[in-house]
């Protein structure tokens, strides 16, 4: 059984909250471009950008703008530490509007810091999978597909809201936080087998699917974890502070 603490009544307010907590980060622009001027075709625009490979053993990943949807994956020839390609993008910028920095580490920061400004549409990121990697979402987005199951994380950041999403993510080696500040809708954390989740909430949830077992009408202040979770080793802990519409956790 799933494992659950917490006794706060849940009520209808949670599901509200959840969906409307997207409006906590900032709207992107997706949709609100002005109208094309003569010349240019809305939603044709397309770019491409990548940071040199380097040697370091981790670093930090910061996605900012918006998008329609989101894609963060691994290259799995390696490459270059980031790529980033634009589709679908209104108006004609310059690299699809993407812009990548490699702006001064902050003081907790293991290694190299890589931004990346979304600025529309479809946007598809690629990952040097020999890197460990901080991941710091602050990209607002109507769907994200992470699948980072190739490589290593140190910790995951969810600072933006999101109609869905899914993130399949690798065997941890330490316990990895994954912290949630802005609202969610719909969302799939798949984990390897025998890797376990601690899920705590202080704004609540509409339902939850924890490796089959679901809890419905969540409260906040509400703790649940996957079956037979041992604290003493590796597992991921998702840290909610902003609403879920629904959450799953699965494996392979």
């Amino acid at each position: 059984m799933i494992a659950r603490r917490g006794t706060a009544a849940a009520t209808a307010v949670v599901l509200a909250l959840a969906l409307a907590a997207c409006g906590d980060s900032e709207p992107s622009d997706v949709g609100t471009d002005a109208p094309a001027e003569s010349g240019e075709q809305a939603g044709t625009g397309s770019g491409h950008v990548e940071a040199g490979a380097d040697d370091a053993a981790s670093a930090t990943l910061v996605l900012t703008g918006g998008g329609d949807s989101i894609t963060l994956g691994t290259d799995p020839d390696g490459g270059p530490a980031v790529a980033a390609d634009a589709t679908n993008v209104p108006g004609d910028a310059d690299d699809g509007g993407l812009v990548l920095t490699t702006p001064a580490p902050d003081a907790d920061d293991a290694g190299p810091r890589y931004q990346v400004a979304l600025d529309g549409g479809d946007v598809a990121v690629r990952l040097d999978p020999d890197v460990r990697w901080t991941v710091l979402i602050q990209a607002g987005t109507d769907a994200w597909d992470v699948d980072l199951t190739a490589t290593h994380v140190d910790r995951i950041t969810i600072e933006a809201g999101a109609g869905k999403g899914t993130f399949r993510l690798p065997a941890p080696d330490d316990v990895v936080p994954i912290d949630q500040t802005a609202g969610l809708g719909d969302v799939t954390v798949q984990v390897p087998d025998g890797t376990g989740l601690r899920w705590t909430t202080s704004a609540g949830a509409g339902t939850a699917t924890l490796l089959g077992e679901t809890t419905e009408g969540i409260a906040a202040q509400t703790e649940l974890t996957t079956p037979d979770l041992d604290e003493s080793g590796p597992y991921y802990d998702l840290r909610s502070a902003a609403g879920i519409g629904s959450l799953t956790v699965t494996n392979p």
